[in-house]
């Protein structure tokens, strides 16, 4: 990670965080897609149990 960074006033502050904010949203939908298989993967043994 890097260190704090001081976001500039402004339009290049809005565009810097806007950036910050869909590269954040790119790397959470592989999360969430991951998270889905694991708990689906999760459940089974539990279903086959019943």
């Amino acid at each position: 990670m890097t260190g704090t960074r001081r976001t500039p006033p402004g339009r290049a502050g809005r565009l810097r965080l806007r950036h910050s904010l869909d590269v954040a949203g790119l790397g959470a939908d592989p999360l969430v897609q991951k998270l889905r298989i694991l708990r689906s993967e999760h459940q089974r043994p539990l279903r086959a149990e019943q």
